[in-house]
């Protein structure tokens, strides 16, 4: 018996959309290096959100009446949705195109931001943050796909450099920015408020792909496999159990943070009780570090 072939032309324009698929999705010729800074501000502005809760704990507990350990849990839950969504997002960036999650994970940020800046209780603050964290997975797993993209090999590591200074460059300006809002509220805005300009700044700088990401998984030659090289399965694993104990550490300031000390507004009021004032401007920082260890002590 014999096969049928399909014809040579067909052949020639299969291998030719191919090659055009697989060069869009190569890493570009020229850096972008407006791309790559936009990208990094927006890993950096997802860093903003993560470290913004720890900023104002006096004030959720003195507005909201949260105890350290729901605070704890509110600032646990990135950690715990990077435990369970972690890869299913990086198959959906795959899927859906990277500048795309990019672009959607800001916008999901945002709206959880919104949500957060007007709750009135724990429930809806835990909702604005599990919003917040879904876009967290987004932008951090689209992140280095849109680099790899965007960069020419030559400066992909410099590039991968930068990208890596996200967290703490978050965290650190949440920290030095955080003493000059009043109210935690307007933190929240302020924040959303930025990530819209990041927001925009993407679909300025940040070019979107010739072909969607399906297209080269179903069309373009997949790269054969082979039985050498590390053992990748072990290796992803340890890597897992290394984010899982610093995931931990989330965890057990929620947990211990009621027996190691008490709410610094009780400190406040204990001592403003024991001394007989009424004038919080009065208060002394050391008597109220006494009047605390005197109350854990009893």
């Amino acid at each position: 018996m014999s096969t049928a072939r399909p014809p040579e032309g067909s052949q020639r324009c299969t291998q030719r959309w191919r090659d055009r698929s697989s060069h869009s999705h190569r890493p570009s010729a020229r850096t972008g290096w407006p791309a790559v800074l936009t990208v990094v501000a927006a890993g950096t502005v997802t860093a903003v959100h993560l470290g913004k809760v720890a900023m104002v704990v006096p004030q959720l507990q003195q507005e909201l009446g949260l105890s350290l350990t729901e605070v704890g849990a509110l600032g646990a839950m990135f950690a715990l949705l990077g435990a369970l969504a972690s890869v299913p997002a990086g198959t959906l960036v795959a899927a859906a195109g990277d500048r795309r999650m990019l672009v959607l994970g800001l916008a999901v940020m945002a709206l959880g931001g919104s949500l957060g800046a007007q709750a009135v209780g724990l429930g809806l603050l835990l909702v604005s943050r599990v919003v917040e964290g879904l876009g967290f997975l987004l932008v951090t797993v689209a992140g280095p796909m849109v680099l790899r993209r965007v960069v020419s090999p030559a400066q992909l590591n410099r590039a991968f450099a930068l990208w890596s200074c996200f967290m703490p460059a978050g965290l650190a300006a949440v920290m030095l920015v955080s003493p000059w809002f009043d109210h935690w509220r307007v933190l929240w805005w302020a924040v959303v408020a930025v990530t819209g300009l990041v927001l925009a700044a993407i679909g300025w700088w940040v070019p979107a792909p010739r072909r969607a990401a399906g297209a080269l998984l179903s069309g373009a030659p997949k790269p054969a496999s082979s039985g050498a090289g590390p053992d990748l399965p072990r290796i992803a694993f340890a890597l897992a159990a290394s984010f899982l104990c610093y995931s931990l550490m989330f965890f057990a300031l929620g947990r211990s943070g009621n027996a190691a000390c008490p709410a610094p507004r009780r400190l406040f009021n204990q001592h403003a009780a024991l001394s007989g004032s009424q004038n919080a401007g009065t208060i002394d920082p050391a008597n109220v570090l006494s009047t605390s260890l005197r109350t854990s002590a009893d």
